[in-house]
């Protein structure tokens, strides 16, 4: 096996095979690419185990009344659609305009 640059010079005829002196270490290539999807795996877990749980009613209710969607998403590592299903399954308003149409004092009562 020999590198992506020395396997166009070969496939294009721009020298001659005998006059390469490729020094490809397949097995550490491969290794390479094994350490790279291991540490991808390993980012990818790691984000699972920070994610925080769903919040509370109640505290999600403070949060949006607060924080942008966006914002709260970022802290739970979700997307704010998952902020906004979230809103839903609680009974809570999902969107900024029926949030803000609601006063403070019939807040509490949500």
């Amino acid at each position: 096996m020999v590198c992506a640059n020395c396997h166009r010079v070969i496939e294009y005829e721009e020298l001659d095979i005998s006059e390469i002196s490729c020094a490809f270490d397949e097995e550490k290539y491969y290794m390479t690419l094994e350490n790279l999807a291991n540490e991808n795996k390993e980012k990818a877990n790691d984000a699972k185990r920070n994610a925080s749980t769903k919040p509370s009613r109640e505290e999600l209710k403070m949060l949006i009344r607060n924080m942008p969607f966006a914002q709260i998403a970022n802290k739970y590592c979700v997307s704010d659609a998952s902020i906004r299903r979230w809103c839903k399954n609680y009974n809570l308003p999902s969107r900024v305009a029926d949030i803000k149409e609601i006063s403070d004092d019939n807040w509490v009562d949500i």
